[in-house]
């Protein structure tokens, strides 16, 4: 990939990262919603424990679901800040 271009997409990214979840609903609002999204999570990858790479991970929403159904899951992003984010989610989780 062009470097200007990764450089042009990492920093739209970084300027929406402390915003992301709330502006664009990547957050679980509620215990339904979560719910749907593992059980739909479930039906796509299965019981069998996997190691996963979850490309453009941004803030985690989806990598910190498929470890919570016991999967190895590491998260990419082009965006630091975004990756920030990630990391402070999973520092409260700890």
């Amino acid at each position: 990939m062009n470097m200007n271009l990764k450089e042009k997409i990492s920093r739209n990214w970084d300027e929406s990262a402390a915003l992301f979840d709330q502006l664009y609903g990547h957050c679980l609002k509620s215990k339904y919603e979560k719910t749907a999204w593992l059980e739909t999570l479930k039906e796509l990858v299965g019981q069998d424990r996997r190691r996963i790479l979850d490309v453009g991970t941004g803030t985690g929403f989806l990598a910190f679901l498929l470890v919570e159904l016991d999967h190895q899951c590491t998260g990419v992003d082009l965006s630091q800040e975004m990756l920030k984010q990630a990391q402070k989610k999973l520092d409260k989780l700890e």
